[in-house]
């Protein structure tokens, strides 16, 4: 490794027989443009100062010549490098100065002196940017600007450059003025040797110090750039995940890919440690690992958007899902998809299951059963229903038992349950369950059945019968007790439909309303019993919501399991934290959270371990905590604190600031542990403790 303090234009850009190359694992060009201006202004104040700017840090590896092209990879720089050579390319096309010209044309460009080089199109400019970029690159090299893709950052950040400039111009400012700024741009400059130095190792220190790389970039990297065949991994694999899923989608995809393939909890935090020893500890190559990330793309695409691999059945419980926002599901549907796949599930089997859980999860959110617990759920879900493979000969069965036989929050809500809270609770905020609910009421005929025609309700959208203001019309329609009606059925099922004509409807009166209704709307089934009732009262509103909730509870029905299955498990020295015990005297052996089972040698790391699956599972609520001095209901002292001295004897998560009191006797941490739970929301019965004799 070399370091050298250059000047970025004279000392590195300039020279003749050099190309930046960036490699296919970089990220895209992502600049946004107060990037642009922020160096753009830099530049100017750096001339008009007459003083050298830093630049920041530019790591390449040398990786030696090819046909006389001395060939640089980026392994850190390329936002700032590229924009800077689209602030040249921009003087270019802008300059009237035949000089001057010349002067920005051989540095953007390779010159063939001596025409010993052989220069091609993409050699004789020196800068090669990633494949999606470099096509655009070459257009506007090339001067093929009508060709280029609008969308693309070159194309946007080009166009920008070029009204900086302009706005620069016209105050007075001249194309020299700009270039003598460039030329005062100094930059540390790290040229690793690729026989000594370690890109990947670099590459992460880099990283480290606050480079905003997302998840998706570092596994990228960490994949392709130790790898000598990178371009064709690149092309036929990582650019096919990308379309698969998009490159927005590309974090939450391998989260929830790590989730469904690791046993730890995975966060924001540790995710890219996670990978990294999943790769190894498994003896994943680079190959092997994309493969494997392309077959689980190809679920993600499904999960996303669909797919045509699928039964019409599949991609309809899917696209509920979505509706519904419930991707936490993924990484155990990754799960039943490769049971499919591998033959263990047939097509009817896949498909109730799927649809049941969009019927649990409908049913769940309706019934406000908070959703905290799902993510710990689903990742241990699928051990828990087929820790016994014969299971798997009863697969919608057993998923079925399992949650009949959950005595936590996360069981199947009743029939009464899900009726009384269709017909009582405020459906209209929750905004995706109220929507997808209309919506499937609407695509039943005026009998309850499925229709043959289904509704596109994308340009629809909720409107209130009664208006969520009421007027003096409405109060007199409503009568003496106007305020109270208001306020009990406003959100409720039974007052609310499909418009679109929300606007037009508004705080009209019934009688209006009504009209336009039934002049207007294609809304049959929700408007049934608006158009043919006199007036709109509390009767009216509770009659339908009767009619309606009877429809859902048929639409989302969870039908019984044919097989008997028992989930039980040894329950001996087992106690929960819903149980009633004294762990004095005693040593625990493991304990089990969520479906996680997880062994420790005493309380103290029973505390410390439990503290730090707490924190993986949600870090912002201990966060919160810790900002509070948290002190558990009736205590004096604090229990977990930003500040250690508030604590006897504190002990830290992780590296985090956020402490803890672990100077307690078992029975405080069991009292410390059932408190705990109920900040997270987490059933106490989810976390169970199994113990033996303190001299064992």
């Amino acid at each position: 490794m070399r370091v050298d303090k250059y000047r970025v234009l004279g000392e590195l850009i300039e020279k003749n027989q050099r190309q930046f190359v960036i490699p296919v694992y970089q990220r895209n060009y992502d600049w946004e443009k107060s990037h642009c201006k922020k160096l753009f202004e830099d530049i100017l104040e750096a001339n008009k100062r007459d003083r050298f700017h830093f630049l920041g840090s530019i790591v390449y590896v040398d990786q030696g010549e090819e046909n006389k092209i001395q060939k640089c990879l980026i392994i850190d720089g390329q936002q700032r490098i590229t924009t800077i050579f689209l602030l040249l390319k921009a003087m270019l096309d802008l300059s009237t100065d035949e000089y001057m010209k010349k002067e920005l044309s051989d540095i953007l460009f390779n010159v063939d002196k001596y025409n010993n080089l052989s220069l091609t199109d993409q050699t004789k400019i020196k800068l090669k940017p990633i494949k999606t970029d470099n096509e655009q690159f070459m257009l506007l090299m090339k001067n093929d600007i009508a060709e280029m893709d609008t969308s693309s950052g070159i194309y946007i950040n080009y166009k920008y450059m070029k009204s900086l400039i302009v706005k620069a111009m016209n105050a007075g400012v001249l194309i020299k003025d700009i270039l003598d700024g460039l030329k005062k741009l100094n930059s540390a400059v790290i040229m690793l040797d690729p026989n000594e130095d370690e890109p990947q190792v670099v590459f992460e220190s880099i990283n480290s110090t606050g480079l905003e790389l997302s998840l998706a970039d570092l596994i990228r990297n960490y994949i392709l750039m130790t790898d000598h065949d990178q371009d064709r991994l690149f092309d036929e694999y990582w650019l096919k995940i990308e379309k698969n899923v998009t490159p927005k989608n590309m974090p939450n995809f391998i989260t929830d890919y790590l989730q469904f393939a690791c046993k730890e909890m995975v966060t924001g935090n540790n995710s890219y440690t996670i990978f990294k020893t999943l790769f190894v500890s498994r003896g994943y190559t680079n190959e092997s690992m994309l493969k494997e990330l392309l077959r689980y793309s190809e679920y993600y695409k499904a999960f996303l958007f669909g797919s045509d691999k699928f039964s019409f059945a599949v991609n309809s419980s899917l696209a509920g899902l979505r509706a519904l926002d419930q991707g936490t599901i993924y990484p155990f549907l990754f799960r039943v998809l490769d049971d499919y796949e591998n033959h263990i599930v047939g097509l009817d089997q896949l498909e109730k299951t799927l649809s049941f859980f969009v019927n649990y999860l409908v049913r769940r959110i309706v019934c406000g059963v908070t959703s905290n617990s799902l993510r710990g759920l689903y990742k241990t879900l699928y051990s828990r229903i087929f820790a016994d493979t014969d299971n798997l000969n009863n697969y919608f069965d057993a998923i079925l038992q399992f949650f009949y036989q959950l005595n936590t929050k996360d069981g199947i809500p009743s029939d009464s349950l899900f009726k009384d809270a269709l017909v009582n609770t405020d459906l209209y905020h929750k905004k995706n369950v109220c929507k997808f609910i209309l919506k499937a009421i609407e695509n039943t005929d005026l009998d309850g059945n499925n229709s043959k025609e289904i509704i596109d309700v994308k340009l629809l959208s909720i409107e209130h019968i009664m208006p969520q203001i009421l007027n003096e019309a409405w109060k007199n329609e409503l009568g003496i007790n106007f305020d109270k009606i208001h306020e009990k059925y406003v959100h409720t099922l039974g007052n609310l439909t499909l418009t679109g004509y929300n606007p037009e409807l508004g705080q009209r009166s019934f009688a209006e309303k009504k009209q336009l209704i039934a002049e207007k709307s294609h809304i049959v089934v929700l408007n049934k019993d608006v158009t043919n009732q006199p007036s709109w009262n509390d009767t009216a509103i509770k009659s339908r919501a009767d009619r309606l909730s009877t429809i859902v509870l048929s639409l989302f029905a969870i039908e019984k399991p044919s097989k008997n299955l028992l989930f039980s498990r040894d329950d001996s020295g087992s106690y929960s934290m819903n149980d009633d015990f004294d762990p004095t005297g005693t040593k625990p052996i493991y304990f089990i959270l969520l479906g996680v089972q997880i062994p420790v040698k005493s309380y103290f790391d029973f505390l410390s371990q439990l503290m730090e699956k707490l924190y993986d599972l949600d870090d912002a609520i201990l966060e919160r905590l810790a900002k509070e001095n948290y002190k558990i209901p009736h205590a004096a002292k604090t229990y977990i604190s930003n500040n250690d001295n508030l604590l006897r004897k504190p002990s830290e998560i992780y590296e985090t600031g956020i402490f803890y009191e672990s100077n307690l006797s078992a029975k405080n941490i069991i009292v410390f542990a059932k408190y705990l739970l109920d900040e997270y929301d987490i059933e106490p019965g989810e976390l169970i403790i199994s113990i033996g004799a303190e001299n064992n």
